[in-house]
């Protein structure tokens, strides 16, 4: 458990730390941001729309190599009707069975947040599991590599 989970208030001024390794080799974390090769995601999906690949041209083949840029389009609310073991959903613009992403390290960009983490659904075929902030809503950006392996660039478009 790191300091900016057990102080959430903190990501306000220092970003959450990311693990390296999973990320394309020249990857670093700002407060609202993940800059790849001096290249700000946020500004990619500003410049290019969501979702979109950003290939990060890793020379190092354990690294990954690039990274998928969403849009959140909905989310689902879990209320009183619900199973207690329900989670929220997230319906992202990209199609998730496409990727190839590593979302389990899914990182919100854009904007900073200081709410808690909580756990969502990423809805889709093979609906995955992600911590995130608390108060992801639509219209959120979220940032994800991709595996040293993936080579999948077809459509990322859900609709």
């Amino acid at each position: 458990m790191t300091l900016t989970a057990i102080l959430p208030t903190l990501r306000a001024s220092i970003p959450d730390p990311i693990d390296l390794r999973r990320w394309p080799a020249s990857t670093r974390a700002t407060v609202c941001d993940i800059v790849i090769g001096g290249c700000s995601t946020s500004s990619i999906a500003a410049q290019d729309g969501t979702p979109c690949v950003f290939d990060a041209a890793a020379s190092d083949a354990a690294h990954a190599r690039s990274v998928v840029i969403t849009r959140v389009s909905a989310v689902v609310a879990v209320d009183d009707s619900m199973p207690s073991y329900a989670l929220p959903e997230l319906i992202l613009d990209a199609d998730l069975s496409r990727v190839g992403a590593d979302w389990q390290v899914a990182r919100l960009i854009g904007r900073a947040s200081t709410a808690k983490v909580a756990t969502f659904v990423l809805a889709g075929r093979s609906p995955m599991v992600v911590d995130l902030p608390a108060d992801v809503g639509v219209g959120d950006v979220l940032v994800a590599p991709r595996g040293p392996g993936s080579t999948d660039d077809g459509a990322l478009s859900a609709g």
